[in-house]
């Protein structure tokens, strides 16, 4: 990104630190808008896979990486251990693979976006769960979207949606 040059990190676009502790805690790393709704994420500004350096950031509550091209890189497990995080946007990614149980150690989230494309591309397959049981743990969620997610094979995926409190 072009802005992120230099060692003071609290000024690069879509980083915010804490005034307190100068700690980043937000990182709204959303590709463009018009890239978001354009077949093959276009207007994305990160690609690759998502980096494990991200768990260095302890005290980071709000993550998005909506409307960028991970070309079909894995949700990364890591995530999980992200145990600060209270608001994650993962949408329109080209994320696919297994969704991890893990992101049900995260318990602080009030806001999970793994919404992904409507239209089926066999170069990439859509995110899946076969057991929603990480669901309930997220006791502090308020806003779910997992549209296209398939859970054709979940097990009582009703049934543990219906255990979230809101």
């Amino acid at each position: 990104m072009e802005s992120w040059q230099g060692q003071d990190c609290c000024s690069w676009k879509g980083v915010r630190c804490s005034e307190k502790t100068g700690k980043v805690v937000k990182l709204n790393l959303t590709g463009s808008t018009e890239g978001c709704y354009i077949i093959g994420n276009n207007g994305s500004i990160l690609g690759g896979e998502i980096s494990y350096s991200l768990v260095n950031l302890q005290n980071l509550r709000y993550l998005d990486l909506s409307c960028n091209s991970f070309n079909g890189a894995q949700i990364p497990e890591f995530l999980g251990s992200m145990l600060g995080l209270r608001y994650l946007h993962l949408s329109y990614t080209l994320l696919h693979g297994k969704i991890p149980p893990q992101i049900g150690n995260l318990t602080k989230l009030t806001y999970l976006d793994l919404k992904c494309w409507a239209f089926y591309n066999p170069r990439y397959n859509h995110p899946f769960s076969v057991n929603l049981a990480w669901l309930s743990q997220l006791s502090s969620l308020k806003h779910l979207d997992m549209s296209y997610v398939n859970l054709h094979t979940a097990v009582d995926w009703v049934h543990e949606i219906n255990m979230l409190p809101t």
